[in-house]
């Protein structure tokens, strides 16, 4: 599991293909090597104790996310990130700081970025990666937004960024005095512009409560007590329209397929009986709320 949302890289402890390099004159251990550690998830904790040579890693004696299949995490995340896993002094050095070390000491100019690039669905044996010092420039098209980090006591631990948020209906939409079909989102302190993290740990799309509440009513959208998601009807599915998401002055559009669930895993999971799909299940959600994913 791939996670910008944590700092520290672990894997079970049970795994034949994991082999801990012993020290040695020339690769001694660090003080963290021996040290426990404990990183608690929003679904499930790891627990073991640390390894260094070459990294710091995390050989966990017990997990509990094992129901998504994973045998270990890469934690992308800032260091500040892993202060709160053990009584340490200071935050451990993660895998993003090692790389970067090592990278200045070849290159001085080298760059601190990493990227990550994600696979849609709908790409029969697809797969995303992972890109290491520069951008992967053949997985995109146009231009890099480039944003800077959030200072602010909540975020500035993580990949924080500003941002708005717009709703684009197919039908002219009423809400606290305003009429059209474009809404722009607020939070319940009346504000535009909001604070947002990226998180490839997460599944779904979080928004601000207040936010959230103005989308689901504006696109119809109902709470399913039986899977923990929202959904819409076909019939307000096909009237839904863009969710557009600006940050760093660009506006990034979630078209409507983009804000629901595959049709392929909501017809084997979550459709009839009669293997109809009658809803479609929103991968937008409430921050705060509790969800299965």
């Amino acid at each position: 599991m791939v996670d910008t949302g944590s700092g520290l890289t672990w894997v079970h402890g049970d795994r034949q293909q994991f082999h801990a390099q012993a020290p040695s004159a020339s690769h001694p251990a660090s003080a963290w090597n021996g040290k426990d550690f404990q990183s608690v998830y929003a679904r499930g904790s790891a627990s073991g104790n640390l390894r260094d040579v070459f990294e710091v890693i995390g050989v966990a004696a017990s997990h509990s996310i094992g129901d998504i299949g994973a045998d270990g995490l890469l934690g992308l995340g800032p260091k500040a990130l892993t202060a709160q896993l053990g009584t340490y002094a200071h935050p451990i050095p993660t895998v993003i700081d090692t790389f970067n070390a090592k990278e200045k000491e070849a290159n001085a100019n080298a760059k601190e970025i990493f990227g990550i690039y994600f696979e849609p669905w709908s790409v029969p044996g697809g797969k995303g990666h992972l890109s290491f010092g520069d951008v992967d420039k053949s997985s995109i098209k146009g231009d890099i937004t480039w944003v800077d980090f959030l200072q602010t006591p909540e975020l500035r631990d993580y990949y924080g960024f500003e941002m708005s948020v717009q709703i684009k209906l197919s039908y002219s939409y009423k809400h606290k005095g305003s009429t059209g079909n474009i809404e722009l989102l607020k939070n319940d302190e009346g504000n535009e512009k909001v604070h947002g993290l990226t998180d490839t740990g997460s599944t779904l799309i979080l928004l601000d409560p207040a936010m959230f509440e103005t989308y689901h009513q504006a696109i119809g959208a109902e709470w399913d007590f039986r899977t923990k998601l929202w959904r819409l009807t076909i019939e307000n599915y096909e009237k839904l329209g863009d969710l557009i998401f600006k940050i760093g002055g660009r506006d990034f559009k979630f078209a409507p397929e983009a804000q629901v669930f595959p049709l392929a895993w909501n017809v084997a999971q979550r459709g009839s009986s009669s293997g109809v799909a009658t809803h479609r299940w929103l991968t937008i959600g409430p921050a705060g709320q509790m969800t299965k994913f």
